[in-house]
């Protein structure tokens, strides 16, 4: 399987094949904080999105490094 189709899979599997295209996803040396206010998510489902990326950037390193 290559990267793009992995990506594409990524996106189907968490429905956020929608999504708006960013060259940086989230803020540099932004502080993060629990917000009790916000919707709540699941966290097994979110650990899961989480090494989804991870697995895709180290091995696809231009993703990571804009190579």
């Amino acid at each position: 399987m290559n990267q793009e189709k992995f990506a594409k899979e990524i996106l189907k599997k968490f429905k956020i094949e929608d999504c708006a295209i960013v060259n940086t996803l989230v803020e540099c040396r932004i502080k993060m904080s629990k917000n009790d206010k916000g919707e709540k998510i699941n966290s097994i489902t979110f650990k899961s999105l989480v090494r989804s990326l991870r697995y895709l950037t180290c091995t696809c390193l231009h993703i990571l490094f804009r190579i």
